[in-house]
């Protein structure tokens, strides 16, 4: 039950879409919330005191650095 989400995913798409696959947001109570940025917040929602904020469920980001350098973020 993984997702792979884009750069500019607001939480209002992603729950649509993933309604399609009887799956629910976890995480985040505003839909027009950009995912990157309620995630690294922490990602506080109506569920978090069952499912954890959204942060705890990140297992890998890609980021730009400030000199432009694209790396891959995660626990290895």
């Amino acid at each position: 039950n993984r997702v792979r989400l884009g750069s500019g995913a607001v939480w209002g798409n992603v729950a649509q879409e993933l309604q399609r696959y009887d799956l629910a947001v976890s995480s985040g109570d505003t839909y027009t919330v950009g995912v990157g940025g309620l995630t690294l917040g922490g990602g506080i929602g109506w569920l978090v005191r069952q499912y954890g904020l959204a942060i705890d469920s990140l297992r890998e980001a890609e980021v730009v650095l400030p000199n432009g350098a694209i790396v891959t973020a995660s626990d290895t």
